[in-house]
């Protein structure tokens, strides 16, 4: 059993964040911040994630960029003014004059869920903007007998959507493996 605590900052403002936050709470956290380069309002996490974190007892620190974390478990944050550029762009802007500094026991990094789509360099895998391409219905992808699905396939959504994805993908897969017919407008076997 992991044991954290009893200061717990998680830096982070996704639902994996949320979640990190929560467990920490539940494995015997005293306290947890969570801090995120976003606005509240504009935190990745859903906002019924974020009310039942606060509700929980998750302090949360929105507009805040991590600058350092020393040995004596000091994180030191600087003001986030702008998460995006004018273009929309990933491009935050801080305001190093206005600094924020919490005590922990434990960081946690949660940021930054993405796909590493490395191993497929090489191959007819197509990916569009950093997501594998696949049949909407069958998740095959334009390789006959490869399969994507999740946030590898549609970003990141809930765990929900991946199981979702998986079980689709594993039928199809099953369907593939014993030569069955797909009818693809449908994503089931003939």
């Amino acid at each position: 059993q992991v044991k954290v605590g009893p200061r717990v900052v998680v830096i982070g403002g996704g639902n994996v964040s949320i979640d990190v936050a929560l467990t920490a709470l539940r494995q015997g956290a005293q306290t947890v911040d969570l801090t995120s380069l976003e606005k509240r309002r504009d935190m990745p996490a859903s906002p019924n994630e974020i009310e039942l974190a606060v509700a929980e007892g998750v302090q949360i620190h929105a507009g805040w960029g991590p600058v350092s974390i020393d040995e004596e478990g000091e994180v030191i944050y600087q003001f986030c003014e702008s998460v995006k550029d004018a273009s929309g762009k990933f491009n935050p802007k801080f305001n190093t004059s206005r600094l924020l500094k919490l005590q922990a026991d434990h960081v946690i990094l949660a940021t930054g869920q993405g796909t590493d789509l490395a191993v497929l360099e090489g191959s007819a895998v197509e990916n569009n903007r950093g997501f594998i391409v696949a049949d909407a219905k069958s998740l095959m992808t334009s390789v006959p007998g490869v399969f994507a699905g999740g946030d590898a396939e549609h970003g990141p959504r809930t765990a929900v959507e991946a199981i979702r994805s998986g079980k689709i993908a594993a039928a199809s897969i099953d369907a593939w493996l014993k030569e069955i017919p797909m009818d693809l407008s449908v994503g089931k076997p003939v």
